[in-house]
């Protein structure tokens, strides 16, 4: 059953990134290597809001905490991951800054400062699938590991009250063959946990419901298996509980990405512990949809996705399901949203965006946002030489179709005011100054499109042909798209996903 885990999660990434290769041939930025990096999640560290951690689904994590010049690239493979494939990894970050990844059969993997990265052996060899925290002191956790076996699989929870140093497993036990995949605790009451996943062999959508902090467990149909299609691979996850009423949270289904089988994503409510559902809201034809938060004062929910922005409704009408509930309030492309201090920070891919960002930050409930990362002022981490980020990560930083050669060298590639010598577009938009740019390493400041002769999202742009984006500060001038795969390789790695996807759906039914 393990074999079979293990080639969904290939699978569905394989078919995520040829569906990316050929939409970046026609519509998107062309890449040399590996997947476009975005803030698919923001994480901030429990009292710390100088500490922002970024989950890309392609590279890894992208860092900044004190002492840091700006946002470092953490790649995949230093917590067992593989970079330049899509890898949605759960992760956490702890009171002191302590990062805690979920990687499957990697187990849970831990860094304190981001150079080090050690397996906590403390699940006697189970996957772990997920992991969230109780509360927001940053010390509490909880994780859940699925181990595999001829007659099934089988989901455990455990919990953690030491930042994760030491583990304990629940009393309450799960339906076997119920194959787990998102968890959480409601914040008004760390006793009541939800952990959603589906029946392995396709069976239905569950989730376990416990009262009790753990020790016993309810379970319950997620909804009728009427209401959606069993056979694609749907993953759960909780996305919200509200704030101060336990019984009340969103589910969020995630669509097949395999090409030819794309299905939108799903947003699906329950207001009374998960005994019955409503779907509150789904987004246009394939569309993704990462992003939910709650407004700080509780009354709204905001989602977003890469083709429905960022849309709001009432928190009342989004329970009710009520039907053009939600309405979009920014235009633009949103991957990972949350709330900090009463700010809304939005995760990008910053490509054809104005103003461009990976990491943006709102202080009108998101109607605008001011950049505060984009992918030129990433660095490498200053670590020991014989360091777990050294050893395996320099490699991904240095290597031709590696982080620095793709993004960080096409920002800076080209001297100011040399606009021309590689293409039509090197001027900007009015026929003015270079495109060229400045070079500099500083964070923060506000952006300013200066655009160039071609769009950013177009096919092939170079370095010199797409339009540039400086830092007041200093940051630095962001070029175009790195340059895009051979033909060659683009058909073989869609062939691949197309001749994959009967396997995948088969493994979506075995493993959930």
């Amino acid at each position: 059953m393990k074999t079979v885990r293990a080639s969904r999660r290939f699978l569905g990434a394989l078919g995520a990134m040829a569906t990316l290769v050929v939409g970046s041939a026609f519509s998107a930025p062309a890449l040399a290597d590996g997947g476009i990096p975005r803030g698919n999640g923001i994480l901030f560290e429990p009292g710390n809001p100088a500490h922002i951690v970024i989950r890309s689904i392609y590279w890894g994590l992208f860092e900044e905490r004190s002492g840091t010049n700006g946002f470092n690239l953490l790649c995949s493979q230093a917590y067992g991951g593989r970079a330049l494939v899509a890898e949605d990894h759960p992760t956490v970050v702890t009171l002191g800054g302590r990062i805690l990844v979920a990687n499957d059969f990697a187990g849970l993997i831990s860094s304190d400062d981001s150079c080090e990265w050690k397996q906590i052996d403390a699940f006697n060899g189970e996957s772990v699938e997920t992991i969230a925290p109780v509360d927001a002191t940053g010390k509490n956790f909880v994780a859940v590991t699925v181990q595999g076996a001829n007659a099934g699989v089988t989901s455990r929870v455990y919990s953690s009250a030491d930042r994760g140093d030491t583990w304990t497993r629940l009393k309450g036990t799960l339906t076997p063959n119920l194959s787990i995949s998102g968890v959480a605790v409601a914040p008004s009451d760390p006793m009541r946990i939800y952990a959603v996943g589906v029946m392995i062999d396709g069976g239905p959508r569950m989730i376990a419901v416990s009262a009790d902090g753990g020790a016993t467990f309810n379970m319950l149909p997620m909804g009728a298996t009427t209401e959606y299609d069993a056979t694609q691979v749907t993953p759960l996850s909780v996305v919200g509980i509200v704030p101060d009423d336990p019984d009340t949270l969103f589910v969020r289904a995630n669509g097949s990405d395999n090409p030819g089988f794309v299905l939108a994503d799903e947003l699906w409510v329950s207001s009374d512990a998960g005994k019955t559902w409503k779907k509150s809201y789904q987004p246009g034809d394939m569309h993704d949809l990462p992003g939910f938060a709650f407004t700080p004062d509780g009354k709204s929910v905001l989602i977003s996705g890469p083709g429905d922005g960022i849309q709001q409704a009432s928190l009342a009408d989004a329970v009710a399901a009520k039907a053009g509930a939600f309405t979009q309030i920014y235009k633009g492309a949103v991957w990972g949203l949350t709330f900090n201090d009463g700010k809304l920070y939005a995760g990008n891919d910053d490509y054809g965006m104005k103003p461009p960002f990976m990491l943006g930050v709102s202080t009108d409930l998101g109607k605008t946002f001011s950049p505060l990362l984009n992918h030129c002022n990433v660095s490498f981490p200053t670590c020991n030489a014989m360091s777990t980020m050294t050893q395996v990560c320099t490699e991904q930083w240095t290597r031709s179709g590696g982080y620095k050669t793709d993004y960080v060298d096409t920002c800076h590639g080209g001297a100011a005011g040399s606009a021309g010598a590689a293409g039509a577009g090197g001027a900007s938009g009015a026929g003015g100054t270079s495109a060229g740019g400045t070079t500099g390493g500083g964070m923060g400041g506000t952006m300013t499109s200066v655009v160039g002769g071609a769009d950013a999202s177009a096919p092939n742009a170079g370095a010199s042909e797409a339009g540039h984006v400086s830092v007041k500060s200093g940051a630095c001038s962001m070029g175009g798209a790195p340059s895009s795969s051979s033909a060659s390789t683009m058909l073989m790695i869609v062939a691949t996903a197309t001749l994959g996807a009967a396997r995948r759906r088969k493994a979506a039914r075995d493993s959930g």
